[in-house]
């Protein structure tokens, strides 16, 4: 294998170590700042061509991701997530009850 065939490995093994690793301490980077720098060395560095990555993109799934983000950043807001795992949780202590 030429040595140009180990770099797209070194950076895949990196970016893995990375998202593996982000939130250990004071090692916070957010996921979508690993994977853009990942998919910005990958095209610098020549193992994918650009053409072949704007090819690859899929307008339907990056507008369906911004509408669910949306919409759970806007439940977050909103403290219903909250409410709802406060709900669960005295629901399921109900449920965990021995019956008599």
């Amino acid at each position: 294998m030429p040595p140009l065939h180990y770099l797209p490995i070194g950076i895949f093994a990196v970016i893995y170590a990375l998202i593996a690793l982000r939130n250990f301490r004071r090692f916070k980077i957010p996921m979508w700042t690993i994977m853009l720098a990942g998919a910005t060395a990958m095209i610098f560095s020549g193992a994918i061509p650009l053409q072949s990555a704007y090819a690859a993109i899929n307008l339907d799934v990056i507008f369906f991701l911004l509408g669910m983000f949306s919409i759970v950043a806007a439940m977050d807001l909103s403290g219903l997530l909250e409410h709802l795992t406060a709900r669960m949780v005295r629901l399921s202590k109900t449920l965990n009850e021995p019956y008599r």
